[in-house]
């Protein structure tokens, strides 16, 4: 079996879930036998290319500047088609919505990953409007489409109308690269809350702050920390004085070796957010042994189970109450802890690529 995924995230996302979906599903189907895979792309300053022994893949520029990832998604896009035009592969995996192969791929099938319907959900962005049709279209003509979760499988079939017995559910797992980084030395020598991420919208970032600043306040020695997801802006440090507790909000722009230090010396991971297709933070704190509260929506109590605290995410007594309450019970954390370990081994990305390659093998 040849198995092909084109450039499309690898081009635009120098780091980051989607592509470090793509990239791991890869690295793990080229262990399995009787398959071959391969990733189409000429240039990439994607983090998990560029770190990739198997490729010698070169970045066509150096440094950000306007139109740099539009250049090269269009070299790259010709790569992609050349390839396609030969049609010696047996199923063609995008990695993300533009349809521009659909007229190159002749008889063969192609599979769709679609990791949540939040644009559709929300409507972020008025310029989203594109993705959000292309989405459907490529939904629509997909031999099959892969859902990350079943929350998101019923979503595809709510808002696209798509047939129930066309979706299979394949779920990630956490970056394994994080557990095996020396963490020894804390990058805060202070207790604090770890964040991660975006924190834009559907991420319910605002209220949760406003919920955790009495918290901040109460307890002199603890911090929150922000890790990822951009410099704060200018409203966020306004919301931070508002509340008071300026001075005990941290950002940090990280790289696995700090990410995993922060899972592993905070006091609890919170990820507040309404809605999500997945949540791989979930599964990398605990990788890390770091105590996990979320929000009480149907996909996290899908992935953590019984291994982590849960609260109303629209509630600012909820969210309050449930991180005092993980703070002052020792018992309580161990315990999750330990549950987070062992839940953690339920996920993995031979799991993924096997789950895969058995869907990918009913389509030839």
């Amino acid at each position: 079996m040849n198995v092909i995924f084109d450039h499309q995230i690898f081009s635009m996302q120098k780091h980051g879930g989607i592509s470090g979906y793509f990239f791991n599903l890869y690295k793990n189907l080229v262990d399995l036998k009787n398959i071959k895979a391969e990733i189409l792309i000429k240039y990439s300053d994607n983090s998990y290319i560029q770190k990739d022994h198997f490729h010698n893949i070169p970045q066509l520029f150096q440094g950000e500047f306007r139109g740099k990832y539009r250049i090269q998604n269009f070299i790259n896009r010709k790569v992609s088609e050349k390839i396609l035009k030969r049609n010696i592969f047996d199923i063609f995996h995008p990695t993300y919505f533009d349809p521009y192969f659909l007229n190159f791929l002749k008889e063969k099938p192609f599979v769709l990953t679609v990791f949540d319907m939040i644009f559709e959900k929300h409507l972020l962005k008025t310029d989203q409007n594109k993705l959000i049709s292309n989405k459907k279209v490529l939904a629509e003509r997909s031999a099959k489409i892969i859902a990350i979760s079943e929350n998101t499988r019923k979503d595809i079939i709510e808002i696209l109308g798509i047939e129930s017995n066309k979706i299979e559910v394949i779920g990630l797992a956490g970056d394994h690269i994080l557990a095996e980084k020396d963490i020894s030395s804390p990058v805060l020598n202070e207790r604090y809350i770890l964040y991660v991420g975006n924190r834009k919208g559907y991420k319910n970032f605002t209220l949760f702050l406003e919920s955790v600043a009495p918290v901040l306040k109460e307890k002199k020695d603890l911090y929150l920390v922000c890790a990822g997801g951009g410099e704060f802006t200018e409203e966020e440090k306004l919301l931070f004085i508002n509340e008071g507790v300026n001075s005990k909000v941290h950002f940090f722009e990280v790289d696995n070796i700090s990410l995993s230090n922060l899972y592993k010396n905070a006091e609890l991971f919170i990820f507040p957010s309404v809605y999500e297709g997945f949540g791989i933070p979930v599964l990398e704190a605990f990788l890390l042994n770091c105590p996990v509260l979320l929000s009480d929506t149907e996909v996290f109590r899908e992935i953590a189970g019984d291994a982590a605290l849960f609260f109303d995410p629209v509630n600012k007594t909820s969210i309050r109450n449930t991180i005092t309450e993980a703070l002052e019970n020792k018992g309580l954390t161990d315990d999750l802890k330990e549950k987070g370990l062992e839940r953690g081994k339920s996920f993995s990305w031979e799991k993924t690529a096997k789950q895969t390659f058995d869907l990918y093998q009913k389509l030839i």
